[in-house]
């Protein structure tokens, strides 16, 4: 068998391999990805065969022999196991009568896990499979399930052996294979799963593909596979493995291709072959026709054509004498649905790559003209006979319409109404070629339009080929319709046109009114593509009726969406009802001409149309159609030569500008392009202003600020015209004299077209903008200028929280469905007409970015407007970025996300009615914060950071930051925002405070500065020594200056990322460094750095709060301290106490008391999860996504109290046992027998703890609440009864043994004699050290011992033995256990 060099048909290389030769001097090996070390695998057995090894003289077997090789090169413990295991081979006789007992020994040693013997015993079996022959078939199944096990690994070395072993065993054993094809696919057919990865589906098909071609009796098999197709999970690979079987060389096919497809076509569903799986069969073999006309070149597939082809019309014949015959008339529906599967596989290489592979479309039409013979109605109404048709006609190369017609003609002669339009729309978009095999459509649509059944049909029709002409505009409609020789379609469409009463009730309105908009949108659109009918006045006046309703209707729900919170339901009418006037006064336009349009409809209905919606891209459509409409209706009365008035002055005037101007002025800064380009085309038919003059009798020129804008915006921001674009941009800038010169209305224009520049998703020209807006900082323009700069600012922020709240919406699609109704094919032109999603993907925060961004070329002009840009900055970071960074997020809700968006609505419904009690509008806003970071969290972090950073950059060039507006605040926030964890956030902030000039701040500048720099991060904490011993800090500054440099350093310690400190273990490195620095501080100068650690718990209990452990503050579950908070405070403190542990005890007792308050928290949310687990119909009321952090949490709080006991051995705790006990060690000790088996837990290490003080040995026997069963040491020595339990859990058990019977004293601690000291009690791993131990011994040394001290004068007990008494057993029964 020989098999390609790759076996990765499925999984080409990712890489390509560089023909340049490399230079000696540099390293050729380079890391692989795991794809690409697969797809190095080459399996090539007939290359191979060479290097199978013949027996030698002195063997017998070829298993002895390759034992005898790997016993030399395989040394493993693994392969050393497996020899000891198998019996005697050294001759045949042997292997033949051992051969049960070596197969078991194989099979065993192969699923060892991780084995490292594993290539010896592949080579085993093989060689075996040689000695057994035909004999060794009786374990290939078994063989062949433990390599599909082997094969799930990610080593690619192992999945080369073990394919490399399937491909000999498959070539050795074929014969034997082949006589039990049928059982083998059965087993075999589990690598072809689509479960499976590709490169083992691509290897399974290539192996198995060599048994198939070698089969004789092929329909036997090709049933039994489709039979056994019975899960689409196989499709794909069994279509893989025909391929494989059908695959030669060069790009051609073996020489058995046409007798495999010629089997295989048959089991598609032909009524002789029936096994109900034929959908199975056909996609099995569409993927294996997509591989062949991938894999050959068309001059190699040319018998695929004659084959399918022969087939199809064999099958039409067939078709025809089952329907003659009265006796087959059963199986004639099958015949039929057998062709239509083969029409399917004719189409894959028809349309593929365009008709690539399709040599003579003449044969493919006279099938397809055979087939519509056959059975005209069935056939044509068949959607394989469809697609066929019109990929011929869209791919048939060369292209003929007189070949093509007849196949046309036949099926849309032999549809009904709806099937006819839909074919005939679908030719007809195909461009120039359906048109021209498309004859006497307007007989077809004339015919249908007498019927009133079928006026929705036609309506459809016309107005999905105005879409079509529309979007694509190669259409000629004018060629194809004319109603005036289409009475009846005229009329159909006249009457669609006449107004339809709507409902008066206000909740029924808005859903008549759409239905009724559709329809009459669907006639426009007809109308306008037709552009003549008959009756034309009447028509007129329906659609001047509808003009009318729809701009009244329109004006009503702008009103209510303008007074109304949230009305999505009442903007999507507004756009129902605009987009569907757009189509109405098309209509009118084209069906009346401008003239008499104008003289129904005027200007100021132009100018009400706008003050409803201006921003509505379907309104600012129709305007601009109407106004297109006057213009060329007023140039051709100037240009006549009897006309004595000038008109375009009566029709459009100055005063009409300005007030059009008023609406649209916000329009040339909105996000969206296309509005921008249609508000600056609506304003350029105007006619223009004039220049003012100074120099009296100088001709004044036209103002052009419109044009120049307009043509700015239409030129495209590309690679390639770009630069054009900026030159156009250019031309905007401020210039002194022509500014003072500009019309009053005008003086806005150009800045504010700027400003909308942002909006254009192209970098090259956002600093040219900036550029232009940074000339109009003048004197004369600049109350102008910030006027305009300030609205733009407070919209922008405006926006971006929107943005923020609707993050987690899903977005309207943008894709043209097939519409088939009329509310489908008033949606897609919907669709069509609104800004595209490219138009539509609008970056909010960019745009902000780049305002504040453009600010920093004139910071001075900045700082004297501080008035405007100080609260917007701190309502951005207080509304925005405080909900987004956990650094500075104060609050957590833990409830579902179900649970909060019920409780939003809730709210805002309540605010709305009125029946609640008004709430603090603080509050209001501080819940819809929070609700919209958690919508919008993952989303906009990096894009705030980012505006964060640039607000940063602008504050921190002020020179006089005492003058700007909000002093303090802004002070106090710039300290917040130095213990930020990024270095640009510090730098920045710093720059800001340093602008002070404060006198203990600037002799340590360079010193501060060099803190941020990541390079010398630690020589510069080095050199910045704050021992009081060392002079870097003078006293006299010492006090001020430290809580700045205490920020910093806390800031630096908070960042995850840095050079040999990245990720945990690096973050715990610098957090060390940091600890270690600020261990020179006195203890009263860390009261900073504590209160940084703990600031996220202030809101509930602050730093010299009275300290209440009975009293511990309640938990809300909308609003705790974040998890993460919680979790970073508890890993900080475990390494304050091993660093900081000389200045930490005057501020013990608020860090106990925040450890205690996170661990009552932490047991009451778990509670809440345990009692939804156990009642499953009930709603959890926290998040369980927050369990696993939860459970992290409740472990660190144990590891921090286990370690300040320790660590503050001479502190008192007493105040705080009981709390300790209550909500720490309570809740644990029942789960304590079952969590602590591997290693001792955070609980056993405190139990521990307590076990080496003498003054915490009496909390051992506290009275344990009602819900546990037993004390303290009753579920510590529980532990030692699970036979799973591992020695370091059994040492710490009887360490805390030893400390007991030392009465909680320390070693060398006791001054008793010798004779009075408790013996100390062995552990586990001395007494299984000692081998020879017999327990009988060991018991009678015991009762010795209780003898000689019953003998002894009687003494009193100590407290330790008084608690181990009663567990007395459980120790015994243990160490009994290990002897």
């Amino acid at each position: 068998m020989t098999l390609a060099p790759s076996v990765m048909a499925a999984m080409k290389p990712t890489f390509k391999k560089n023909s340049r030769k490399k230079e000696d001097d540099k390293n050729r090996f380079r890391f692989k990805s795991f794809n690409e070390r697969v797809s190095d695998i080459t399996i090539g057995v007939a290359r191979r065969l060479d290097e199978v090894q013949d027996l030698d003289e002195d063997a017998e077997t070829f298993l002895h022999q390759s034992l005898q090789k790997w016993r030399e090169l395989n040394c493993t413990a693994h392969f050393s196991d497996a020899c000891r295991q198998l019996p005697h081979a050294q001759s045949l006789p042997q292997v033949l009568h051992n051969q049960v007992a070596i197969v078991e020994a194989l099979k065993k040693n192969l699923l060892v896990p991780n084995t490292l013997a594993l290539q010896p015993l592949l080579d085993l079996v093989l060689q075996l499979a040689r000695d057994l022959q035909s004999d060794f078939y009786v374990y290939f199944e078994d063989f062949f399930k433990i390599f599909v096990t082997l094969l799930n690994t990610s080593n690619p070395e192992t999945i080369e052996q073990v394919f490399t072993t399937l491909a000999f065993l498959v070539k050795f054993l074929w014969h034997c294979l082949l006589k039990h094809i049928g059982p083998v696919f059965s087993y075999y057919k589990v690598l072809l799963s689509s479960n499976q990865k590709p490169y083992i589906v691509a290897f399974a098909a290539e192996s198995f593909a060599f048994l198939v071609r070698k089969l004789k009796k092929r329909s036997q098999f090709v049933s039994h596979v489709a039979a056994s197709l019975n899960d689409d999970t196989y499709c794909e690979g069994v279509g893989l493995l025909l391929f494989e079987s059908v695959k030669g060389v060069r790009m051609q096919f073996h020489s058995a291709t046409e007798l495999l497809l010629s089997a295989w076509l048959p089991a598609v569903g032909h009524p002789s072959n029936h096994h109900g799986n034929e959908d199975m069969v056909l996609a099995a073999l569409l993927r294996c026709m997509q591989e062949m006309a991938e894999y050959t070149r068309q001059e190699h597939c040319s018998f695929i054509w004659p084959l399918l082809l022969g087939y199809v019309n064999s099958l039409v014949d067939q078709y025809v004498a089952s329907s003659k015959s009265e006796e087959q008339s059963d199986s004639t529906p099958a015949l039929w649905a057998h062709i239509e599967r083969v029409l399917r596989l004719v189409q894959k290489w028809v349309n593929w790559r365009w008709g690539y592979r399709m040599s003579d479309p003449a044969l493919v039409y006279k099938c397809v003209n055979n087939v519509l013979r056959s059975a005209p109605a069935v056939a044509a109404s068949s959607a394989a006979v469809q697609d066929v048709v019109s990929d011929l006609v869209q791919y048939g190369r060369p292209f003929d319409a007189d070949m093509a017609k007849p196949a046309v003609q036949k099926v849309l002669s032999s549809l009904e109404c709806g099937e006819v339009l839909n074919f005939a729309h679908r030719l007809i978009s195909l461009g120039h070629r359906g048109i021209e095999v498309v004859e006497n459509i307007r007989g077809i649509v004339e015919r249908y339009a007498t019927d009133e059944q079928n006026y929705a049909t036609l309506l459809v029709f016309l107005a999905k080929l105005s879409q079509k002409s529309q979007d694509e505009g190669y259409v000629d409609e004018a060629q194809l319709f004319n109603l005036k020789s289409m009475p009846s379609t005229a009329r159909m469409i006249a009457r669609t046109c006449q107004p339809a009463r709507t409902s008066e009730r206000e909740d029924g309105v808005l859903d008549t009114c759409t239905s009724n908009v559709q329809r009459v949108w669907c006639a426009a659109s007809a109308i306008h593509i037709c552009r003549s009918m008959p009756s034309q006045s009447d028509v007129s006046r329906s659609l001047h009726s509808w003009r009318c309703a729809l701009a009244h209707q329109l004006q009503q729900v702008s009103s209510q969406s303008s007074g109304s919170k949230g009305g999505s339901v009442l903007e999507r009418g507004n756009t129902v009802l605009s987009f569907g006037l757009h189509g109405v006064v098309k209509a009118l336009i084209s069906l009346e001409g401008a003239d008499d349009f104008l003289q129904s409809c005027s200007v100021d209905w132009v100018i009400e149309l706008l003050r409803m919606s201006p921003a509505d891209i379907h309104i600012l459509k129709t305007v601009l159609t109407v106004l297109d409409a006057i213009v060329a209706a007023t140039s051709a009365t100037s240009a006549s030569a009897t006309s004595t008035d000038d008109n375009s002055t009566a029709v459009l005037t100055l005063d009409h500008l300005s007030a059009v101007f008023e609406e649209l002025k916000p329009n040339l800064s909105h996000p969206i392009q296309p509005v921008r380009l249609a508000t600056l085309q609506i304003l350029s038919r105007f006619p223009q202003p004039l220049m003012s003059s100074e120099e009296k009798g100088s001709a004044k020129e036209l103002c052009d600020v419109i044009q120049r804008c307009l043509d700015a915006q239409q030129s495209e921001a590309t690679l390639n015209e770009f630069r054009e674009k900026i030159r156009l941009l250019e031309l905007l800038k401020y210039i002194h004299s022509r500014q003072e010169q500009c019309p009053e209305i005008y003086m806005e224009v150009a800045l504010r077209y700027l400003i909308g520049c942002f909006y254009v998703n192209f970098q090259p020209i956002w600093s040219p903008v900036a550029e232009s807006i940074a000339s109009y900082i003048t004197q004369t323009y600049r109350k102008v200028f910030w006027r305009v700069y300030s609205e733009h600012l407070e919209v922008s922020t405006s926006r971006c929280v929107a943005v923020a709240r609707a993050s987690g919406t899903l977005e309207a699609s943008d894709s043209v469905t097939i519409a088939t109704t009329v509310s489908g094919v008033f949606q897609a032109g919907q669709v069509l007409a609104s800004p595209t999603a490219e138009e539509n993907r609008v970056d909010h925060f960019n745009f902000r970015m780049q305002l504040w961004r453009t600010m920093t070329s004139f910071t001075s002009s900045a700082e004297a407007s501080t008035r405007h840009l100080v609260p917007i900055f701190l309502s951005f970071v207080r509304e925005e970025y405080s909900f987004l960074d956990d650094a500075v997020l104060k609050h957590q809700d833990l409830r579902p996300a179900d649970q909060r968006s019920v409780a939003a609505d809730c709210s805002a419904a309540g605010l709305e009615s009125g029946d609640c009690e008004m709430r603090d509008e603080e509050e209001d806003l501080d819940d819809s914060r929070v609700l919209a970071h958690q919508d919008s969290k993952k989303q906009n972090r990096r894009a705030l950071f980012k505006t964060l950073s640039t607000m940063l950059t602008l504050f921190s060039k002020f020179i006089d930051p005492r003058s700007a507006h909000r002093e303090e605040e802004m002070k106090q926030l710039m300290l917040q925002l130095l213990c930020h964890r990024e270095e640009d956030i510090q730098r920045l902030s710093l720059q800001f405070l340093m602008a002070y000039k404060l006198p203990f701040l600037l002799p340590y500048s360079e010193k501060l500065f060099d803190l941020l720099k990541e390079t010398g991060f630690r020589e510069a904490l080095t050199h910045f020594s704050v021992d009081e011993e060392s002079e870097t800090v003078k006293p006299q500054h010492r006090t001020e200056l430290l809580p700045y440099l205490i920020r910093i350093v806390y800031g630096r310690m908070l960042r995850n990322t840095g050079m040999a400190t990245a990720g945990k273990q690096g973050s715990s490195l610098r957090r060390g460094v940091v600890l270690r620095f600020l261990a020179g501080c006195p203890g009263e100068e860390m009261k900073v750095f504590v209160q940084l650690i703990t600031a996220p718990f202030q809101t509930y209990f602050p730093a010299d709060c009275e300290l209440s452990f009975d009293n511990l503050p309640s938990l809300d579950v909308s609003s705790v301290v974040p998890l993460r908070k919680q979790q970073g405070f508890l890993i900080m403190l475990g390494q304050m106490f091993s660093h900081l542990r000389t200045v930490l005890p005057p501020y013990l007792p608020h860090l106990l008391r925040i450890v205690l308050c996170v661990a009552s928290w932490t047991s009451q949310l778990l509670k809440i999860t345990r009692s939804h687990a156990a009642d499953a119909g009930t709603s959890c009321a926290i998040d369980t996504r927050a369990g696993p952090l939860l459970r992290t949490i409740r472990q660190l709080v144990l590891a921090r109290l286990a370690e300040a006991f320790a660590s503050f051995s001479n502190y008192d705790f007493q105040p705080y046992m009981k709390s300790v006990l209550n909500v720490a060690v309570w809740p644990q000790l029942g789960a304590l027998p079952h969590e602590c088996l591997d290693h001792p837990t955070p609980l056993m290490k405190l139990l521990l703890g307590w076990s080496q003080r003498q003054r915490f040995l009496c909390y051992f026997s506290t009275p344990t609440p009602d819900e546990l069963d037993g004390s303290i040491l009753h579920f510590v020595f529980s532990c030692l009864k699970s036979s799973a339990v591992r020695p370091p859990v059994v040492s710490a058990i009887m360490q805390l043994v030893d400390n007991l019977l030392n009465n909680g004293e320390e070693p060398g601690t006791s001054d008793l004699e010798p004779s009075a000291k408790r013996r100390r009690v062995a552990t586990s791993a001395e007494v299984t050290s000692s081998e020879h131990t017999d327990l009988t011994h060991v018991r009678g040394n015991v009762a010795a011992e209780a003898a000689t001290s019953s003998s002894a004068p009687k003494r009193e007990q100590s407290e330790g033995e008084k608690l181990l008494l009663p567990h007395l057993h459980l120790i015994l029964e243990h160490l009994g256990s290990l002897v």
